[in-house]
């Protein structure tokens, strides 16, 4: 759906759109208060409406390390996501603000983002678009910050879907090849997002999402330096998913047995507006 359908103040499922906080391949999220109540939101008018029986699905997963679903939609104005309403920064503006991570505050994101994931897994629901765009570290009372994933469920289980989805820079080999995926997909996609926090880079970028593909599935990724990081990222993104860890709790116990993550409060969070 253009963002020109909603260029001023409107009403989409009882809840007046105030903001547009963002868009990408799946819609454009809005700050949204819900009329009847005054409650803050955040709003996702979705492009396809046939994201919705997925979402369902993923609305079904709850952990303390995704956002919370509240209430899905459709009318033949748009079909829409309620959220939980985030305050703190994306991944992606932290990154812009400090480039990279050290290695025990990467650590301390990744472990439950991680978490979440398996949760998620554990239901039968992948991911299959983590970036740092969908990760965001927000506020926790006056002192702590809490991990919190985006954008559950846009890729279908493993045989209920062909189509490539997802970002150039962050698919899976075999979700670029457009090839069945599984919840170790998703582990690849953990490494490679693990991988741009340390370095400040992904690490698959060429002038093209066909050419980013080709890379993904075709060249090996590029070794991070930290010698403690460098092997698990090995096995995170194999590119034969036999080849990865298993589950992402495998994943994670890894990471924190080689490096003892970071409080996440000791992170300066780049606050977003």
């Amino acid at each position: 759906m253009a963002l020109q359908l909603f260029p001023g103040p409107a009403v989409v499922g009882g809840y007046r759109l105030e903001r547009l906080l963002g868009a990408g391949g799946s819609g454009q999220v809005y700050r949204a208060r819900r009329e009847r109540t005054g409650e803050q939101v955040a709003l996702k008018v979705l492009r396809d409406p046939r994201a919705l029986p997925l979402l369902a699905r993923a609305m079904r997963v709850h952990h303390p390390n995704l956002v919370r679903t509240l209430k899905l939609g459709s009318s033949a104005t748009a079909s829409h996501v309620v959220m939980e309403l985030l305050r703190g920064s994306t991944l992606r503006e932290v990154l812009a603000h400090r480039t990279a991570l050290d290695v025990p505050a990467a650590v301390a994101v990744m472990v439950p983002v991680l978490a979440a994931l398996h949760a998620a897994h554990a239901a039968d629901v992948c991911h299959g678009d983590l970036k740092p765009e969908n990760v965001v570290l927000e506020p926790d009372g006056a002192e702590d910050v809490v991990v919190k994933v985006l954008d559950l469920g846009g890729l279908p289980p493993a045989g209920e879907g062909d189509a490539v989805v997802g970002s150039a820079g962050y698919l899976s080999p075999e979700q670029a090849a457009g090839e069945v995926v599984d919840a170790r997909s998703d582990v690849f996609g953990a490494g490679v997002l693990l991988f741009e926090l340390v370095t400040g880079r992904p690490p698959f970028a060429a002038a093209t999402p066909v050419a980013t593909a080709y890379q993904i599935v075709h060249r090996p990724a590029p070794r991070v330096e930290d010698v403690r990081l460098a092997p698990l990222l090995d096995v995170a993104m194999a590119k034969a998913p036999a080849d990865r860890f298993a589950t992402a709790a495998l994943f994670a116990q890894a990471l924190a047995d080689r490096v003892p993550p970071a409080a996440l409060r000791d992170l300066r969070v780049a606050r977003g507006a």
